[in-house]
């Protein structure tokens, strides 16, 4: 028998922009979906032929998108619309670079080049909200882990408890 354990706070989400110091996330919102990593494309397409003959496209595309919630309160926020403000002032891309780890399960994403889709929306109200934002990549790296499971019974995790 063995165990497994998670833990956002295991989790770690850099952003980095040309000209900007490089910033880890923080102050995330409320819920089980604070961080979503998807590619954007299927990875492929098929036809199948009047003769029951299947055809296989391959699909080169590998964009993806992050998206994050944050509490309204997270200096992220402020960062984050700094960067989207620049492309919009100077009229140019400004390329952001995104790296996550789950540095437990070693689970991993790298994004790049990429920009962010829009600008949140802003609620504000008696009790605090969340900011959502989606950063859309050109190419997105997913690595998915498989750590070492907690092994022994639960006498041996007792004795090690000192129980």
């Amino acid at each position: 028998m063995s165990m497994r354990a998670y833990s956002i706070l295991e989790n770690h989400l850099i952003v980095s922009a040309s000209g900007y110091a490089s910033f880890e996330i923080d102050g995330w919102g409320e819920g089980d979906d604070v961080l979503t990593v998807k590619r954007s494309a299927d990875l492929a397409t098929h036809k199948m032929g009047a003769d029951g003959n299947m055809v296989l496209s391959l699909n080169p595309d590998r964009s993806g998108e992050i998206t994050i919630k944050l509490q309204q309160t997270s200096s992220a926020n402020k960062k984050l619309l700094e960067l989207a403000s620049t492309a919009i002032s100077a009229n140019t891309w400004v390329p952001v670079m995104l790296l996550w780890q789950d540095s437990y399960r070693q689970d991993s994403a790298a994004g790049s080049p990429g920009y962010i889709k829009s600008f949140p929306e802003v609620k504000r109200g008696r009790e605090a909200n969340e900011q959502e934002w989606t950063i859309i990549v050109a190419n997105l790296q997913l690595l998915l882990g498989d750590p070492v499971a907690v092994a022994g019974t639960p006498q041996s995790a007792m004795r090690a408890l000192g129980g």
